[in-house]
C-alpha cells in the first residue's frame, strides 16, 4: 500500500515542494498518504540525497525501518506527532539544499 502512493500526482508533487520554503505541506501528505507523510518524504530525502547509493542501503530495508519509527509517534497528539517530524525532515532538507549547508558537508554530515 506505501508503494501506490508514490504515483498519485498530488503526492509527487508535494514530495517535490518539499525542496521549496512555504510550498510544502505536511498535514496534507499525512491525509493524501493515510497517516504516512514521514515515511514517503524521508524516503523520498533519502533519494533525492542519494544516501541508499552512498551508504548502500536496501531500499526495503530503509522502508521497514522508517514504517518502524513513524510507528512510535503518538498520533493522538496534536502537535509532536509523525506529520510534525516530517515538516521537521522537510525543514532540515530545505536548509541543507537550498540553504547550502549540504554542500558543505560529507554525505554522512548529511544524513
Amino acid at each position: 500500500p506505501l508503494v501506490a502512493h508514490r504515483n498519485d500526482e498530488a503526492v509527487v508533487n508535494l514530495l517535490k515542494a518539499s525542496s521549496e520554503w512555504g510550498e510544502f505541506d505536511a498535514l496534507e501528505l499525512d491525509r493524501l498518504t493515510d497517516g504516512h507523510a514521514l515515511v514517503h518524504l524521508s524516503l523520498y530525502v533519502f533519494e533525492w540525497w542519494d544516501f541508499p547509493a552512498c551508504f548502500n542501503f536496501d531500499q526495503k530495508v530503509l522502508e521497514r525501518a522508517m514504517l518502524l519509527f513513524e510507528s512510535r509517534y503518538v498520533n493522538d497528539n496534536p502537535y509532536h506527532n509523525s506529520a510534525h517530524a516530517a515538516d521537521v525532515v522537510q525543514a532540515c532538507h530545505y536548509i541543507l539544499h537550498l540553504g547550502g549547508l549540504g554542500s558543505l558537508l560529507t554525505p554522512l554530515e548529511t544524513f
